[in-house]
C-alpha cells in the first residue's frame, strides 16, 4: 500500500474554527435560527396588532393590558436573538463548545492511499474508505473531509508533508467522485 499524501495537522483552534464553519454552513443552523426568530416576532407583532385592535374597540387602554406587554415583550426578544443568531459572538461560542467536546488539542497524521485514508492519533490508527466521504471543503488553510453533515476529519493545508496541494485535490475528486467546495475566509 503505497502513500500518495502525507499530512500532519494538529486540531488546533484555527481548526476547530474551520471546522464550525464549514458545519454551519451545512446545517444552516444560523439560517434556520433566524428564521424561526423572524416566525416568531411577525407571530407575536400580529397578536399584538389583533389584540390592540380588539381593546381599542372596546374602549380599553392598550399600554395598560398585561397581553400587550408580553406580546411587545417577545417580539423585541425574537427580532434580538434574530439579530444575535449570526454574530460573531454566537459563532465563537460554538467554537467553544466544540473545543470542549474535543477535548485537548491533538496531533493527527494522515496518510493516503490508493485504496484507503490511514489516520494516527495518540497511537491509535484508524482506516477510511474514499466512499464513506460525503463532501470535500477547503476552509480558512483546512481541508475539511465531511463523512457526515457536521462531522469531518481536518487537514491543515501547511501541515502536507508528501506531495502537491493541486495534485491532492485533484486525486481526491477522482477517488470520491466529489468536487471541492471553497469557502473563502
Amino acid at each position: 500500500m503505497e502513500t500518495k499524501f502525507s499530512f500532519q495537522t494538529r486540531n488546533d483552534r484555527a481548526a476547530l474554527r474551520a471546522l464550525c464553519r464549514a458545519a454551519d454552513k451545512n446545517l444552516r443552523l444560523t439560517r434556520n435560527r433566524q428564521r424561526l426568530c423572524v416566525g416568531f416576532a411577525v407571530v407575536f407583532s400580529l397578536l399584538l396588532v389583533l389584540r390592540g385592535l380588539r381593546l381599542a374597540q372596546a374602549g380599553r387602554s392598550v399600554l395598560g393590558d398585561a397581553i400587550q406587554v408580553a406580546c411587545l415583550f417577545f417580539v423585541v426578544f425574537s427580532l434580538l436573538r434574530w439579530q444575535r443568531a449570526g454574530s460573531e459572538q454566537a459563532f465563537e461560542a460554538r467554537v467553544e463548545v466544540t473545543a470542549k467536546e474535543v477535548g485537548r488539542e491533538a496531533e493527527v497524521c494522515v496518510d493516503f492511499s490508493d485504496e484507503e485514508i490511514h489516520f494516527v492519533e495518540d497511537g491509535t490508527d484508524e482506516y477510511l474508505r474514499y466512499a464513506a466521504l460525503t463532501q470535500l471543503v477547503d476552509c480558512e488553510g483546512y481541508y475539511l473531509l465531511f463523512i457526515a453533515p457536521a462531522e469531518a476529519y481536518l487537514l491543515s493545508k501547511r501541515g502536507l508533508t508528501g506531495g502537491d496541494a493541486g495534485e491532492f485535490e485533484r486525486f481526491m475528486q477522482k477517488k470520491t467522485g466529489l468536487t471541492w467546495e471553497r469557502l473563502d475566509a
